[in-house]
């Protein structure tokens, strides 16, 4: 959690970003919250967890439109987790069911009356100005290409590029440590927390860099990423941690601690 926690911290775009930017970070924190509030509705079957994630669902919808690509990462974990986990939720009372079946279409109905009632521009045309808006996002999302010597066979490779480059060598290494092991995890049960940590980072990437679209001023648009990536590299730091022996893993950990003060 520490090492997490330095890696959002002290990665340049959040922490630039953080200071000025009055709508990426702010949605990129409402989105995070509804994908972990999501997960706690999903695995706890719980009513709270699923009124608290439409809450944040419909904050982070209300404060930029990048809150319409959360489904993607969601669903396909969720169906992947109704389906292995199928014997057991058998067990559930009907109730528990019910809340399972509707935990979706909930969190949705709520994020979208939220939306409605947090911005008056709604109010005059509901459904005519969503319609505006979706066309805005659509023409700065995919008509124009802002970077034609970074495409590779149609692929728009600056956004990973620019995270590679962009990264803390420290937060790169642990990130690809967790990352691996995430896939490990996946591997072995694809309904595990590790795969939807590993969606959470790759659809905001790879919406920007399949064919047809394209994304300017940097990646900050996106940064929904970095917690996820921020994530990885705790994950990545703790697989690592439990490499050392037990004398040198007190060591260990100040090294991983201190290492991006040093760096940076």
């Amino acid at each position: 959690g520490i090492i997490a926690g330095l890696s959002l911290a002290m990665y340049p775009l959040f922490f630039g970003e953080v200071h000025f930017n009055v709508k990426d970070p702010p949605e990129m924190i409402f989105f995070s919250a509804t994908v972990m509030l999501l997960y706690l509705a999903a695995t706890k079957v719980s009513l709270i967890h699923t009124l608290l994630a439409g809450l944040t669902f419909g904050l982070a919808l209300a404060t930029k439109f990048n809150a319409i690509f959360l489904p993607l990462i969601f669903l396909p974990w969720f169906g992947t987790y109704i389906w292995q986990h199928r014997s057991a939720l058998r067990g559930l009372p009907a109730k528990k069911k019910l809340l399972l079946f509707f935990l979706f279409p909930t969190v949705l109905v709520v994020g979208l009356v939220i939306l409605f009632v947090s911005w008056p521009y709604l109010w005059r045309d509901f459904p005519g100005h969503i319609l505006k808006i979706l066309a805005f996002y659509r023409t700065i999302g995919t008509v124009e290409n802002y970077q034609p010597s970074y495409l590779f066979y149609g692929f728009n490779l600056y956004p990973l590029i620019w995270i590679i480059m962009t990264t803390p060598i420290i937060v790169l290494v642990l990130s690809a440590a967790g990352l691996v092991y995430a896939l490990r995890c996946t591997k072995r049960d694809s309904s595990s927390l590790c795969a939807l940590l590993m969606l959470w980072f790759l659809v905001p990437v790879l919406r920007v860099t399949i064919p047809g679209t394209s994304i300017y001023g940097g990646v900050r648009q996106i940064m929904e990423f970095l917690p996820a990536i921020a994530l990885l590299s705790g994950i990545g730091g703790s697989v690592l941690l439990r490499m050392f022996q037990k004398r040198w893993r007190y060591a260990g950990m100040i090294l991983f601690i201190g290492l991006p003060f040093v760096l940076h």
